[in-house]
């Protein structure tokens, strides 16, 4: 639940700038702060020890690529329903 809310938080926040993100951004976005979530909620809860900060660069860059491919299909299939580039 921890990743399910941070996630909606980053896109919550990111919709309300004036920057015009793509799905792709989107997807990253959420997918890094689904991670961040994780993360903070396994240290604070689970496992509250520093050596569980060696996996965070393993864990962000496993966010990075869902991210991207969660992106990518978004954008698929915003385009294929609307014809419009996302």
């Amino acid at each position: 639940a921890s990743g399910a809310v941070a996630s909606l938080v980053m896109l919550g926040l990111a919709v309300r700038l004036p920057v015009d993100f793509s799905a792709i951004g989107l997807g990253l976005l959420a997918a890094m702060a689904h991670m961040a979530g994780q993360f903070t909620a396994a240290y604070t809860v689970l496992v509250p020890h520093p050596g569980l900060f060696h996996l965070l660069p393993v864990l962000m860059s496993f966010a990075l690529v869902f991210g991207l491919v969660s992106g990518s299909l978004t954008r698929q299939l915003i385009q294929r329903r609307t014809g419009v580039p996302a």
